[in-house]
């Protein structure tokens, strides 16, 4: 499973829906309450989370928001950001926009090979971090800023819309 640094993409993670909850690789998040996914508990959905909704949280310090306590495996200086590349135990999600970039990358995209069944995520972060390799990194993430995708369709799920989910 490859994953790609470079302008990163949105990080996509198969959740497990529980009862106002999504869980994914080890962490467990609550849904914002004016998002009914219902339809989906016991089962499965797919996780959108923007790198930039990630932040380094000895930086910017919010202790309302969820932490997600990662190692950092790549970080990758920008200057006014760092991104900082790691790993969860949940499957990565392959779509064919995924399938296609691993097939025709090219040598101004570098991958990054991780074990099958674990995502690689990533976080832009402020570039005050002391995120470096193989160091742990405690980020902090608004689940209101998540991104919810059906599994079998890809159909975003909005408020509006995830009333509607198949059964």
């Amino acid at each position: 499973v490859a994953a790609f640094i470079g302008s990163p993409p949105m990080n996509l993670v198969e959740a497990r829906v529980e009862s106002g909850t999504v869980s994914f690789g080890g962490f467990t998040v609550s849904v914002p309450s004016d998002l009914d996914l219902s339809a989906y508990v016991g089962g499965s959905v797919v996780l959108g989370i923007r790198p930039s909704d990630l932040e380094d949280a000895n930086v910017w310090r919010n202790d309302a928001l969820p932490k997600l306590d990662v190692s950092a495996e790549v970080t990758e200086d920008l200057g006014s950001e760092v991104n900082v590349l790691f790993s969860i135990d949940a499957p990565p999600v392959r779509t064919e926009d995924t399938i296609a970039a691993s097939e025709d990358a090219d040598e101004d995209v570098i991958p990054l090979m991780v074990d099958e069944g674990r995502a690689i995520l990533c976080a832009r972060v402020d570039a005050r971090t002391d995120a470096r390799p193989g160091k742990n990194v405690r980020l902090s993430v608004d689940p209101a800023r998540f991104h919810y995708f059906d599994k079998d369709t890809g159909a975003r799920l909005t408020p509006s819309s995830s009333a509607l989910a198949p059964a």
